[in-house]
């Protein structure tokens, strides 16, 4: 599957449009389908009471105007009805407003959250709306509950609510309710609330059955009053009193909310409760678009595969297209070159028949020429002539004959051969039309090369670009990594001097603590005994002398310690430059590699763009030398040189073609030591990262044992402290602890009079303080310089570590595009080799094609040498024909001049007659002289005879010598073309 087929991205698309649009869903459907919580719904209520406290004052004036018109009304419907008016009016208010909350918030489309809050209202109002319903429960029985409810139910009021209720609920509430409870008492009016409520659960879906006819008017507005006298006559009083009691009274949050909590068990579930059990309408909904989402998707879905589907179908009308153009541009030009062949052959026919026709006139004029010398001729000539044309005949009969067979022959061996050529050319016009579809195919093929090999070029250029940008990023990074350096080695040369000034310090606080302690044991001794100053004073020396001894040997081996300290530092900054110098080696090695890699990357894209040029102008001259090759087979046979030019020219393109083979192995070896190159360069860069963590870790645990050190320390002198004045509290700071111990020690310097005799000791004393001092202030300026050192270390490590991410990055991206790169030469090596085989084939195609060409030639060669026999042929028959018909004539004359010579012998023998007759009239001397003139007329005419025999035969003897010239020059011409 390719990644970048139209079908598989718009399943890509549809598939994550589709996981986008279910995630979506249950997103919704998870925050969307939280129901509000018991606690919710009483903090809405009650913020709805504290404003509707606000505005009761208006609604009781409303309230009384709005009585006073419903009386109106109701008097004008019922006429006889006025009497129930006189009833209490004043305390029902608030149960108006209790049950109009409860009405219109069912109506809207939401009934959990409006339903639950609108009642809290009326608990504001000391819980008007709490009381009514247990009352309600205990006192009213069903029966009166249910005479309560018919009429309230279908009345015209509600079915005025319901209508204003869909077009603008808020301004339904004070209007309908009021006039039933104006007329019914308190109790009444909790019935009513409840009647309300429980209808309201049904009253979306009974909403089509509230448009009752207007005859039941009349009913609905007898009944409410019937409904009055009913339940007006059980407990009036308690109502009232509970009633007038909230209004008067004030309580606070908490006793609200216990009303409303006993209120709520009494009546036995709440609203809330009730609205929650109705059927959510947003989760229909949310099923309904989950439905059309689904529905879009899929016609998305379908929308982008027919997109495809058409996308598909235009190019395959382009390429069909453009085959029918190049089919079309073939057959005109096929066209053209058969018809430059027809108008050579004509003018060739042309000249034949006029070379023909000027023959046959000659051949007319030589038999014009004959017929007057034989109708001049005598007799004698004809008796030569008739053995002639004898002879003739019997020549002629058996030419013709041995011609007709040759003739015979020959027509049967060129119809084997026209057939034989016939089922050649076929043969070659399907081979041509297959050749003709690979090349297309090829053609097809190369344009697609020429594409992917410029997407490659431009995939190049732009690795190149982004390879230069990391490049230059690389350089600033190691600057900065330089500039970080330098300043880390600034740090650590802080940092040693640091910790030289802390070894000191410790050696001072250690000796300090050893003093301290020593003239603490001295001072307890002092007060213990009490003894004479010189017993005091030879313990103070021994005492000095211990402690200077102690002072010695502690401070020999502070300095053992500093000089430890020293060589630990000295290693440290020798590691920490070689980690240095080895990471700018590093660096500088990387820019180098980074930048010979560029090069050698540079150069072998432009050995690439030069390869593929040379490669595109090879298959534009195979192209080339394709459409000629295609052109010299309708053209008619070319003389063999050209052939040999051929040979030479594909001779020459095989050697490129392996020239090239050698090229695409270098560039394979090229390309693979480039590889172990990169692979090397990768090592390299992992062991110096490697490196460099290890010098970091030792670098780490150097600092850790010296910050471990300094912990020590800070512990030793607090535990010091503790030992010599245990009285001071550890949690107090250092400084505290000083003061302290300086106010302790003057004190016992005060109290203690051998003390007082010692001041060079509280002096030591006050020196070992402001060393203490001195020291701690070192301490504390110390761990801030560690501090600022932790804090350039975590830096350092987290340019490190972007250095280290940014490289890899840089290489992840280098090698992914190296194997794009890799994969785009290994596809331009496999193209290149099919297109070796596809030339190679064509080679070999061609090399079948020469060979088919020569056989053709020869053949073509073979049918004109036939044709020319056979026109030879034909032109021998036809003047053979010509001579038959000759001879029919010249017989025919023969015919007419022997008839016209019996006809002369027999006028001859009349004349003998006669001449005899005469002669035996005339006398012999007149006979002799005629008799010597008659030999001398047949002598000649035989002399006239002799001449025109001989021209004759001379004749037929140079016609004959023309025939065998012509012969021979066409025999020649078919060895030259051969």
């Amino acid at each position: 599957m390719d990644v970048y087929d139209p079908q598989t991205l718009g399943i890509v698309v549809f598939g994550g449009f589709m996981v986008f649009s279910a995630i979506g869903i249950t997103l919704v459907s998870t925050f969307s389908m939280k129901e509000t919580s018991y606690e919710e719904a009483l903090a809405k209520q009650r913020q709805d009471s504290g404003k509707t406290q606000s505005q009761r004052s208006d609604k009781k004036k409303k309230a009384s105007e709005k009585k006073t018109k419903s009386k109106k009304k109701e008097e004008k419907q019922n006429g006889n009805l006025p009497e129930s008016e006189p009833e209490p009016e004043p305390i029902p208010e608030p149960v108006v407003e209790n049950s109009e909350p409860k009405a219109v918030p069912q109506v809207e489309p939401e009934p959990q959250p409006v339903a639950v809050p609108e009642p809290v209202p009326e608990v504001k109002p000391k819980p008007v709306v709490s009381e009514p319903v247990p009352n309600i429960v205990e006192c009213a029985a069903p029966p009166t509950v249910s005479a309560v409810v018919a009429p309230l139910a279908p009345s015209p009021k509600e079915k005025k609510k319901k209508k204003v209720a869909k077009v603008e609920p808020a301004p339904v509430k004070p209007v309908e309710v009021p006039i039933v409870v104006a007329k019914v008492e308190p109790v009444v009016a909790e019935s009513v609330v409840k009647a309300v409520v429980s209808p309201e659960v049904a009253a979306v879906p009974e909403e089509p059955k509230v448009e009752t006819p207007t005859k039941k008017k009349p009913k609905k507005k007898a009944e409410p009053a019937v409904s009055v006298e009913e339940v007006d006559i059980p407990q009036p009083s308690p109502y009232k009193t509970l009633v007038s009691s909230l209004n008067s009274a004030l309580f606070s949050e908490s006793e609200t909310q216990k009303l409303f909590e006993i209120i709520s068990k009494k009546a036995g579930r709440d609203s809330w409760q009730l609205a929650s059990q109705k059927g959510d309408p947003l989760a229909t909904l949310k099923k309904q678009l989950e439905e059309k989402e689904k529905q879009l998707t899929a016609e998305q879905g379908n929308v982008a595969a027919a997109k495809t589907r058409v996308r598909e179908l235009t190019k395959e009308l382009n390429t069909a297209k453009n085959k029918i153009a190049s089919t079309e541009a073939r057959m005109s030009s096929e066209l053209s070159a058969r018809g430059q062949e027809i108008t050579a052959l004509q003018a060739r026919m042309q000249t034949s028949y006029q070379e023909h026709v000027n023959e046959s006139q000659q051949l007319n004029s030589k038999i014009q020429s004959l017929q007057e010398q034989l109708e001049n001729g005598p007799m004698a000539q004809l008796a030569r002539l008739e053995q002639e044309n004898s002879i003739l005949r019997d020549a002629l009969n058996q030419a013709t004959s041995q011609a007709e067979s040759r003739q015979n022959a020959e027509l049967a061996k060129l119809r084997q051969d026209c057939v034989r050529l016939n089922r050649e050319l076929k043969e070659c016009t399907a081979s041509q039309q297959f050749e003709e579809e690979r090349r297309k195919s090829l053609e097809t093929k190369l344009a697609a090369a020429e594409e992917q090999l410029k997407q490659t070029q431009a995939s190049c250029v732009g690795t190149e670009q982004a390879l230069q940008k990391k490049l230059d990023k690389l350089k600033e990074e190691l600057q900065e990594a330089q500039q970080g350096s330098n300043k880390l080695q600034t740090q650590v040369d802080a940092a040693k001097e640091q910790a030289k000034t802390l070894a000191d310090l410790q050696e001072r606080m250690r000796v300090t603590e050893t003093e301290l302690k020593n003239r603490c044991e001295e001072l307890e001794i002092l007060r213990a005994q009490e003894n004479p100053t010189v017993e005091i004073e030879a313990t103070v020396q021994k005492i000095n002398s211990e402690e200077a001894e102690q002072l010695r040997s502690s401070l020999k081996e502070r300095e053992e310690q500093l000089t430890s300290l020293e060589a630990e530092l000295t290693q440290l900054r020798e590691e920490l430059e070689t980690v240095k110098r080895a990471q700018a080696e590093e660096t500088q090695n990387r820019v180098n590699e980074a930048d010979t890699r560029c090069r050698e990357y540079t150069t072998e894209i432009q050995q690439l763009k030069t390869s593929v040029k040379e490669k595109e102008d090879l298959v534009a001259s195979l192209q080339a030398e394709l459409e000629k090759m295609e052109s010299t087979n309708t053209v008619e046979a070319e003389p063999p040189f050209e052939n040999l030019e051929k040979d030479a020219r594909m001779i020459s393109l095989e050697e490129e073609l392996q020239q090239i083979k050698e090229e695409m192995e270098r560039m394979k070896a090229k390309s693979n030591e480039l590889r172990e190159k990169n692979y090397a360069a990768v090592e390299a860069l992992a062991a110096a990262e490697r490196l460099s963590e290890e010098r970091l870790s030792q670098a780490k645990t150097a600092q850790s044992a010296v910050e471990q050190q300094l912990s020590s320390f800070q512990t030793d002198a607090r535990n010091a402290f503790q030992t010599l004045f245990p009285h001071i509290s550890i949690e107090t700071h250092q400084t505290n602890w000083l003061e302290a111990f300086t106010n302790e020690a003057q004190k016992s310097l005060t109290h203690s009079p051998a003390e007082q005799e010692h001041m060079s000791v509280s002096s030591d004393v006050m020196d070992l303080q402001q060393k203490l001092t001195l020291s701690e202030d070192n301490q504390r300026t110390l761990q801030a310089e560690c501090e600022q050192y932790r804090a350039t270390l975590s830096e350092t490590e987290g340019m490190l570590k972007a250095l280290q991410k940014s490289v890899e990055d840089g290489e992840l991206s280098w090698t992914s595009k190296i194997s794009e790169v890799e994969q785009q030469k290994q596809t331009a090596l496999d193209q290149v080799k099919i297109l070796e085989k596809t030339i190679e084939k064509i080679n070999a195609e061609m090399q079948d094609t020469n060979q088919l060409k020569g056989q053709v030639m020869l053949l073509e060669a073979q049918l004109e040498k036939q044709l020319e026999s056979v026109t030879i042929s034909q032109i021998y028959a036809e003047e053979m024909a010509q001579l038959k018909t000759l001879l029919s004539d010249t017989q025919t004359q023969l015919l007419s001049a022997q008839a016209d010579a019996q006809q002369q012998r027999a006028e001859l023998s009349q004349v003998k007659m006669q001449l005899e007759e005469t002669m035996s009239k005339v006398q012999t001397e007149e006979v002799v002289p005629h008799q010597m003139e008659k030999p001398e007329e047949e002598k000649q005419s035989m002399a006239d005879l002799g001449l025109t025999d001989t021209e004759a035969q001379q004749l037929l003897d140079k016609d004959k010598g023309k025939s065998l010239q012509e012969q021979d020059t066409e025999d020649s011409k078919e060895g030259t073309s051969v």
